[in-house]
Parts: structure tokens; sequence; C-alpha cells
């Protein structure tokens, strides 16, 4: 048991950089990336009744907007049977997160007299607590990747960056809320006229481009011409 946790052990330490930048993540890498969560939360569901799987939906690389389309799918399945209780269906950017909590909750460290030793993190990722092995598995059970993945899937995406790319910022908003870059859209309508993401249909109406926050000379300025056109009426 203690080599097949070490195998645990050196997978997270290789890959916690991974998914670090999704802008350079390349479909290959994705699928490394599941196949290697897949072998760490098998090696701490031996006791369990469930175990967690995650499984890619079949996807061409060469699509140019594969990171705005992968689907990424969680499955709670019942080891003796082999029935899925759970399904889960995730984009790319709730997988990651979903994976980055993972390996925030427990680090795996080996100790000088090559002892297994365990280590908590919080949800921070930044106080570490040692606890034993029994301990550790509780951490990583079925149920609490589940609550993990749900908690992924209930966060509203932001405006940080663009949703087909995930390096630029987004410029443009479509109807559905959704947004992305300028290259990236414009790409994409070529030869669509829907999201890329939820598939509504969209037209060249239903978009907006989203204005850059103005610096604070300019808001000095803007509220300077104001009190100067205030003045003027004096």
């Amino acid at each position: 048991m203690g080599q097949q946790y070490s195998f645990a052990t050196k997978i997270l330490q290789d890959h916690a950089l991974v998914l670090r930048d999704l802008a350079v993540l390349s479909h290959v890498g994705l699928l490394d990336t599941v196949k290697h969560i897949n072998k760490v939360l098998q090696n701490f569901s031996d006791d369990s009744i469930h175990q967690i799987l995650f499984t890619v939906k079949e996807l061409s690389d060469h699509n140019y907007l594969w990171k705005a389309t992968v689907r990424i799918y969680c499955f709670k399945i019942e080891k003796a049977s082999g029935i899925i209780k759970t399904r889960k269906v995730l984009d790319l950017h709730q997988f990651c997160k979903v994976y980055r909590d993972v390996l925030k909750q427990v680090r795996c460290t080996k100790s000088l007299d090559e002892d297994e030793q365990w280590e908590e993190v919080d949800k921070n990722g930044e106080t570490y607590q040692r606890i034993d092995l029994q301990h550790a598995r509780e951490a990583l059970t079925a149920s609490m990747i589940i609550t993990r993945v749900d908690e992924a899937m209930a966060e509203e995406s932001d405006l940080e960056e663009c949703c087909i790319c995930m390096e630029r910022k987004p410029e443009v908003i479509l109807s559905c809320v959704h947004s992305f870059c300028k290259n990236c859209i414009d790409t994409w309508s070529v030869s669509h006229g829907t999201c890329p993401i939820c598939r509504d249909e969209v037209n060249n109406k239903d978009s907006w481009e989203i204005p850059d926050a103005p610096s604070k000379g300019e808001i000095a300025n803007y509220v300077m011409g104001l009190a100067e056109g205030a003045g003027e009426h004096t």
C-alpha cells in the first residue's frame, strides 16, 4: 500500500502546475490531467463503496475553439455494481477549479524515514496540518469531490478572461451574456451564427463591445469639464 500512495504522491507533485495557466493548456494536456486525477482518486477509494471518475467528451483537437466547447463528465459510480449514481457536466474552467481544489485539500509528503505522511491544506492553500492516512482518505471521499464539483458549477463566471481562449480579456458580450475577446468571436462568427458556449442564435445586433474602464486622468478631466461647464452658467 505504501508504494501505491507513493505513486499518488508523485502524481500530485509532478502535475500540480499542469493547469496553472489555461492559456497554454493543450488538448493532450487536458487528457493527461484527467487521467492523473482519476489515478489519484482511485488510490483513495480502496475502502469506499463509490468511486469518482472524470472523462472528457470526445472532441477534435483541431477545433480552434475546443477550450470553449469541451465538456468534462464527472461520474460517481457504485464500485460493486458499476451503476452510475451521479453525473455532472463541467466546462474547462469548472474542471480546472475542481482540480485545483482537490490538490489544495490534501498535499502528499514523504518523511525522511520513508513512512507515509500527509498534510491537510485549508481552502486558501496556505495552512498545513499533519494528518494520518485515514483522515486523508476521508478528505477525498466521493461525496467531497461531488461537493467540489457542485460548488464550481454554481459559481458565476466573471469578465476576467475570454470564454474561448481563456487568455485575453473579453471585449464583446452577446445577448446570452457570454463574453469573448474580439479575435475569438470574429473567428467563430465567420462560419457560425450561434454562441460558442450555449449555442443560442445570435447576429451582429445581438452583441455589444465592452468598453475599457476610464483612467484616473480621464475621470479627472471629465469632472473638471463638468465643473467648468457649471461655472459658465453662473
